[in-house]
């Protein structure tokens, strides 16, 4: 471990706005072929992070494809940054066409929008669609990213720069 593997790119299958990053399936190494059933893991449990309070944000850094946005407000903690009802919501929201929540709930409103949630994935995991448009200051844009223990949410598209305080709604 710590030894440097090779130099990260970005893969063509993936959107510009990709940071670079590697995923990892840990199987015996007599079983080389890519496909599902690797060892099981325990995840490590990282800290909290605070979660967006109100709509308002500032753009903290500016990238070529995508901006990271802070909130202005910030309530309690929890896994990501947007949350409904205490239940965490994560994804590319809408250019992945869905989004998770974390909670066993029906429905859930984020930005103006309120959604119906669909499939059960896992316990207490839920699908929903994501058939709606996301504008930053009134200016449509192609979405946002939320992530688990991020504490900023990736604007995709716009004409912000840093310092800029953006308000969202979905519609």
């Amino acid at each position: 471990f710590g030894d440097e593997i090779g130099r990260l790119i970005v893969s063509g299958f993936f959107y510009p706005w990709s940071d670079k990053h590697a995923h990892f399936e840990l199987r015996d190494c007599r079983d080389r072929y890519r496909a599902r059933g690797g060892f099981l893991m325990k995840p490590l449990i990282l800290k909290l992070i605070p979660s967006i309070k109100g709509d308002e944000f500032e753009v903290v850094e500016r990238k070529d494809f995508y901006c990271w946005l802070k909130p202005v407000n910030v309530g309690g903690k929890n896994l990501t940054p947007l949350v409904y009802r205490d239940a965490p919501v994560e994804g590319g929201l809408p250019h992945y066409g869905y989004g998770v929540i974390f909670g066993d709930l029906d429905k859930a409103e984020m930005f103006g929008k309120e959604f119906q949630l669909q499939e059960k994935t896992f316990d207490k995991v839920r699908v929903f669609d994501t058939d709606f448009k996301v504008f930053a200051n009134n200016q449509m844009v192609k979405g946002i990213g939320v992530y688990c223990n991020q504490g900023k949410v990736k604007l995709i598209g716009g004409e912000f720069k840093e310092g800029d305080v953006v308000k969202l709604r979905f519609s």
